[in-house]
């Protein structure tokens, strides 16, 4: 198993929470899936529960053209190996992750399934998102790894009985657990660009608890891969120099490394979100605002000079989260 992958949580801990996610895209404008594994133990140790999560995307669909389904177990149904993780009837191993999440008598009297049997080469290389000399110190509450941030998936994935095959298919995976989340962040994936050209771009601002007190100011952390180089901006420097500005209606950013200038925006149709109610180890609620189908315009400078803009159409994963829900965004889970 991939080191940055390994199971944190020794099933004493508490308050404590552990998750693995991956998201893929069928294609340029095609849909795409996000499939969640998590485990959770509760500050009173009153509640200690695994959950599977999968939520299929349609871009330009209604706000009801979404499937997305929640499996809540027991932690006894939570169990990790040498070499695999499960979850109820999902599992993952390096290269590999296949599972099935179902749901019976939905409210409109339907049955819903999430299928997938899905394979990947692992990258070499991942991307830590904490400040080094924030983890030297032990003042990081959550810490956020993506292990995988450029994949390829191949296989199959069935939403209610259709079938999707990907030969291909950008995605990423990533690793997050800790005691507590941030209060409120927004997070962004691409390695899809409308033309083909190879790139990955990761981002997340938060607001978050340094040594148990709240930052002034919200902290950025970006990664950018491009023409076989990675740009890693995730000191804590970094984190308070990069400009970002978001709202569920869009994230502006500039972010500058070695001499190159990262200008992006992602533009946002609010149908395309799927809101997920995610419960904190206290007990408090948080509301994810998630689309895997969002658009990027990125532009790389290097002085006033235009390398290169890259489009990805309905192909970035965008989410912001906070206490509050947006109305406009429909509450699927």
């Amino acid at each position: 198993m991939q080191t940055s992958n390994i199971p944190q949580w020794d099933k004493r801990r508490a308050p404590y929470f552990e998750v693995w996610y991956w998201k893929l895209n069928t294609g340029p404008g095609g849909p795409a899936l996000w499939i969640r594994l998590s485990i959770l133990s509760s500050k009173d140790k009153k509640k200690s529960v695994a959950e599977a999560v999968g939520v299929y995307f349609k871009p330009n669909g209604r706000r009801y053209s979404h499937v997305a389904i929640k499996e809540t177990h027991t932690i006894e149904k939570y169990s990790w190996g040498d070499d695999e993780v499960r979850v109820g009837e999902c599992f993952w191993m390096d290269g590999l992750t296949a599972g099935r999440i179902g749901l019976k008598d939905g409210s409109d009297g339907s049955n819903s399934e999430i299928r997938w049997d899905l394979s990947f080469e692992p990258n070499r290389n991942g991307f830590d998102h904490v400040p080094s000399v924030l983890k030297t110190f032990g003042l990081n509450a959550t810490s956020l790894l993506t292990t995988n941030p450029d994949l390829k998936f191949r296989g199959r994935f069935w939403v209610n009985g259709s079938e999707h095959v990907c030969q291909g298919a950008h995605g990423m995976q990533g690793h997050l657990f800790g005691k507590k989340s941030a209060d409120r962040w927004a997070w962004a994936h691409c390695n899809l660009a409308d033309d083909g050209t190879p790139f990955v771009f990761e981002a997340i601002t938060a607001r978050v608890r340094i040594g148990g007190i709240f930052s002034s100011s919200p902290l950025s952390i970006f990664f950018f891969e491009y023409e076989g180089k990675r740009y890693c901006l995730n000191s804590l420097r970094e984190a308070f120099e990069i400009t970002s500005h978001y709202t569920l209606d869009g994230w502006d950013f500039i972010a500058e490394k070695e001499g190159l200038r990262f200008e992006g925006h992602i533009s946002t149709h609010i149908p395309d979100f799927v809101g997920v109610r995610l419960t904190e180890t206290d007990g408090s609620r948080l509301f994810c605002h998630n689309s895997k189908v969002s658009n990027l315009r990125l532009q790389i400078f290097k002085g006033s000079k235009l390398l290169k803009e890259i489009r990805a159409t309905h192909a970035c994963a965008f989410e912001c989260v906070s206490a509050e829900a947006d109305p406009r965004v429909k509450i699927l889970l």
